[in-house]
C-alpha cells in the first residue's frame, strides 16, 4: 500500500478504466483511511471500506484525466448506471451457486469485461438495466450494483487496481480484470440484451438482501414481495418498540425482536447491516448500546437454532393485513349495494357481506337444511369469526348490518344475545314452564348470539368443567344441546334442527388460540374467517339505503347441484376408506351455508355455480385468515421464547462476572495478609466452587494493578506459578 511505483499490472488496469471513461462510465478515486500512526485502516473510511469517498461522487463525470492522479495505495471507483451496471458474485455467501441456478433458467446477462475481486468472486459489466439498486433483488450471493437514467440508486463499483483485504485469506488483494472490458458492442445493442427474464426477476419492489450462509439455491423458494415487505415492516415495528420502551426505562423490547430479525436475515428478506445499524442505532436510544454485543450474539444462537430453510414471516398482530375479496363485489348489484353501505359507514366490505349472510339464515327457518348427502339433513346454521386489532371496527358492524338489512334486521335486534357459558348457550333457547315443571323450546327459536372479544369465550371455555367449545360445535351443526341435572329447572335439552343459530364472534389475531387450538376437533373449520380491515373503502361513497330485502318462499330443503354433491361426498369417502381427518367436510359444509345465504340474500331458493364459486372465494380467503393468526401466535410463542432464552444467556453470563469477582476477591483478602510476598497457589487459591474462575479472576486482578503473577521454577525442578500483592 505504500509502494510509489506503479506496476506493469496497475498501467494496465488504468488503461482499462480509461476505457470504461471513453464510452461515458464516470471514475473517482477515493484516498484510503489512515490511523493516527499513518497506516492504512482496511475497516475505516467511507461505510467500512477502508476509503473515504468524496461527498459528491453521484456527480462524478466520464474524465480519463482523473486517472493521472492515481497512485498506489488508492482506490478507483466507477458509477454505476450510466450505460453499465455491475453484476457482483460473491462465492462465500452462495453467489456460485445462484449464478448456476440463473444459468439453467437463462437469466444471465450478456458480461462485456470481467474482474476477480479480492475475496474471490467476480464483477461482470452488464448492459444497464434501467432502475435504481433500491428496485433490485439480491439472490443469495448476488448483488446488482445499478442506477438508473435519472441519477437515481446509483452505485459504485471498485476497479483494479484497487487493492483490499480479502475476507477469506485476510491477506491485501488486488482486484484484477480476467477479461478485459470491451464496451463497443454496446453502441451496437437495438434493444435491451441484459436478459428480459433476469430484468424481470431483479425488478422486484424490494430492498436489498443476503443470505449469509452459502446453500444449495431454489429459485421457486426465494422471499416473495409480500414476504420482503413483512420484513421490512418488522423491522420498522422493533425499531419504535425497542425505543418506545427506551423512554420508560425498559430495554426487553431487543430481547425479545433481534432474535426474529436474524431469522428474516437467514431467510434472506432483510440483510445483516441493515438490521444491526437500525437496532444498535435504537440501542444507543435506550441507554443498553454497551449491552448490544452481548444480545447480539446470544440472539443469532436462537436464530441459528430455528434454522433457515424458508423465510420467517411473522406477522406482527398490528401490521395484520387486510382482506382480499374486493373483486367479488362487482359481481351483483345487490354486493355492489353492500360494499357502498360498508364504505359510507367506513367500516370493511368483507366482513359487513359476512354479517348480512349470518342475517339472512337467521331468517330461515331451523326446518330449512341441507338434503341429506351425507348422513341426515344439514343445519344451516353459522360461526363468523370477525378478526381484526382492537378498534378495527367489529363492533360498529353490527349496528350497521341492522340498519342495511331494513325491517327485519329491526327485529333482529330481539334476537341478538351475547354468549357467557355453555349451559347458557342452551338455555337461551329455553324457558322454563312451570306447569310443565321443565324446561321447554322458546316460541321462537333464534338467535344471533355475539362474542365482542374472543378473550371472553376463552376465559369460560378454560374454565374447569366448562361446556362451551363442544357446546359451539354441536350447535353450529344444529346438534342436540343440553345437559341432564338432578333438579327440574336443571335439566336442558334441545333437539337437533330445531334452532336456528347465527354466531358472530370478535378475534384479536394473538387471541386466537382460543378458536385455532380446536383445529383437531373441526371447530375453526365451522367458521366464516374474514379481516375486518378493508384498504378498498372510499370516504366519498353515500349510504345507499335499506337493501329492502325480502325472503322468497322457501323449499323444504336448500338442493345443489350434482356436482357439488360429487365434490362433498369425494371427501367423505376419502376419510372414510382412508382415515383421513374430516376437516375437509367441515370446510364444505361451511362453504354450502355461505352459498345458500348468498342464493337468498339474491332472492333465489337453489344453490348454483355462480354461488358456489363466491361461496368459494369467501372461504378460500377465510383459510388465509386462519393461517394469518397462526402465524400471528408462532411469533408470540416465538418472541416468548427468544426472551426467555436470552434472559437465561444473560443470567448465566452475569453468574459467571459474579464467580469471577467472588473468586478475585478470596484471592485478594488472602494475598494481604502477606503484602508483597510471593505465594503459590496452593496459598491462596479459593474454595473449590471457584476455582475454575481462577485464570481469569488472576487477569483481572493483574490488569487493576493489585497483584503481580510470574512463572516459578522450584529448586526441584518444578514449573508454577506464583503471585504477590503490590497494593
Amino acid at each position: 500500500m505504500t509502494d510509489t511505483q506503479i506496476t506493469p499490472e496497475q498501467a494496465d488496469a488504468l488503461d482499462h478504466a480509461r476505457h470504461l471513461t471513453e464510452y461515458g462510465v464516470p471514475v473517482f478515486l477515493a484516498e484510503p483511511a489512515l490511523t493516527s500512526d499513518g497506516e492504512w485502516d482496511p475497516e475505516g473510511g467511507t461505510g467500512n471500506t477502508g476509503y473515504r469517498f468524496p461527498s459528491d461522487w453521484q456527480h462524478a463525470v466520464a474524465d480519463a484525466d482523473v486517472l493521472d492522479e492515481w497512485r498506489p495505495g488508492w482506490a478507483l471507483c466507477a458509477v454505476t448506471g450510466h450505460g453499465v451496471d455491475v453484476l457482483d458474485v460473491d462465492p462465500r455467501n452462495g453467489g456460485d451457486a445462484s449464478l448456476a441456478a440463473m444459468k439453467a433458467e437463462g437469466l444471465v446477462p450478456i458480461s462485456y469485461g470481467r474482474q476477480r475481486t479480492p475475496s474471490g468472486g467476480t464483477h461482470d459489466l452488464i448492459a444497464s438495466l434501467g432502475v435504481g439498486k433500491g428496485k433490485i433483488k439480491r439472490l443469495p450471493g448476488i448483488d446488482v450494483l445499478a442506477g438508473d437514467s435519472d441519477g437515481n440508486g446509483r452505485s459504485i463499483a471498485f476497479l483494479a487496481p484497487t487493492e483490499k483485504v480479502s475476507k477469506v485469506t485476510g491477506e491485501v488483494v488486488g482486484y484484477e480484470w480476467t477479461i478485459a472490458p470491451d464496451l463497443a458492442v454496446l453502441e451496437m445493442l437495438d434493444g435491451d440484451y441484459s436478459g428480459a427474464a433476469l430484468t424481470e426477476v431483479l425488478r422486484a419492489e424490494r430492498p436489498s438482501m443476503v443470505r449469509p450462509e452459502p446453500r444449495e439455491v431454489d429459485l421457486s423458494v426465494l422471499p416473495t414481495d409480500a414476504e420482503v415487505r413483512k420484513a421490512v415492516a418488522v423491522l420498522a415495528k422493533a425499531g419504535r418498540e425497542v425505543r418506545e420502551a427506551a423512554a420508560g426505562g425498559r430495554n426487553e423490547s431487543l430481547i425479545r425482536h433481534l432474535p426474529t430479525l436474524y431469522q428474516f436475515v437467514l431467510g434472506g428478506c432483510l440483510a445483516e447491516t441493515d438490521v444491526d445499524e437500525q437496532m444498535q442505532e435504537a440501542a444507543a436510544a435506550s441507554g443498553i448500546a454497551a449491552e448490544f454485543d452481548k444480545v447480539r450474539k446470544s440472539a443469532w444462537k436462537i436464530a441459528d437454532r430455528g434454522g433457515a430453510d424458508r423465510p420467517r414471516i411473522d406477522t406482527p398482530a398490528d401490521d395484520f393485513g387486510p382482506a382480499e375479496l374486493d373483486g367479488l363485489f362487482d359481481a351483483t348489484a345487490t354486493l355492489q349495494h353492500i360494499r357502498q353501505a360498508a364504505h359510507s359507514r367506513m367500516v370493511g366490505a368483507p366482513a359487513l357481506l359476512c354479517y348480512m349472510l349470518g342475517r339472512v339464515l337467521t331468517e330461515v327457518p331451523p326446518s330449512v337444511c341441507l338434503p341429506p348427502v351425507i348422513g341426515g339433513r344439514a343445519s344451516l346454521n353459522l360461526g363468523i369469526a370477525i378478526v381484526g386489532t382492537s378498534g378495527a371496527g367489529k363492533s360498529a358492524m353490527l349496528a350497521v348490518s341492522r340498519e342495511l338489512f331494513g325491517l327485519e334486521g329491526m327485529y333482529q335486534e330481539d334476537l341478538e344475545r351475547n354468549v357467557g357459558s355453555g349451559e347458557g348457550l342452551v338455555q337461551t333457547f329455553l324457558e322454563f314452564n312451570k306447569e310443565q315443571n321443565r324446561n321447554v323450546l322458546i316460541a321462537d327459536p333464534r338467535r344471533i348470539l355475539t362474542v365482542d372479544e374472543i378473550d371472553s369465550l376463552g376465559a369460560t371455555k378454560n374454565r374447569s368443567g366448562a361446556t362451551i367449545g363442544p357446546t359451539i360445535r354441536s350447535a353450529l351443526t344444529g346438534g342436540s344441546l343440553g345437559q341432564e341435572n338432578a333438579t327440574a329447572d336443571r335439566k336442558r335439552h334441545v333437539g337437533a334442527n330445531s334452532y336456528r343459530l347465527v354466531m358472530v364472534l370478535g378475534v384479536q389475531p394473538t387471541r386466537s388460540g382460543v378458536l385455532l387450538e380446536d383445529a383437531d376437533a373441526g371447530t375453526p373449520q365451522r367458521l366464516v374467517w374474514v379481516k375486518a380491515a378493508d384498504p378498498t373503502v372510499d370516504p366519498s361513497a353515500s349510504w345507499p339505503g335499506g337493501l329492502g330485502w325480502q325472503m322468497p318462499a322457501l323449499p323444504p330443503e336448500i338442493d345443489y347441484p350434482d356436482h357439488i354433491k360429487a365434490e362433498v361426498r369425494s371427501a367423505r369417502l376419502k376419510q372414510v376408506k382412508d382415515g383421513a381427518e374430516g376437516l375437509e367436510g367441515h370446510m364444505l359444509l361451511t362453504r354450502l351455508k355461505v352459498a345458500t345465504a348468498l342464493a337468498l340474500l339474491h332472492g333465489e331458493t337453489a344453490i348454483t355455480d355462480q354461488w358456489w364459486t363466491i361461496a368459494g372465494q369467501i372461504i378460500g380467503e377465510s383459510m388465509t385468515v386462519q393461517e394469518e393468526c397462526r402465524r400471528v401466535l408462532s411469533s408470540e410463542v416465538q418472541q416468548s421464547q427468544n426472551a426467555s432464552a436470552i434472559s437465561k444467556d444473560r443470567a448465566e453470563d452475569a453468574a459467571d462476572g459474579d464467580r469471577v469477582r467472588r473468586c478475585a476477591r478470596a484471592i485478594l483478602n488472602r494475598l494481604k495478609k502477606e503484602p508483597g510476598e510471593w505465594l503459590l497457589s496452593k496459598s491462596y487459591r479459593p474454595a473449590a466452587r471457584l476455582r475454575e474462575c481462577m485464570d481469569e479472576a488472576l487477569e483481572n486482578l493483574v490488569a487493576s494493578g493489585q497483584v503481580e503473577v510470574e512463572d516459578y521454577v522450584s529448586e526441584k525442578g518444578t514449573e508454577a506459578r506464583r503471585v504477590r500483592y503490590v497494593g
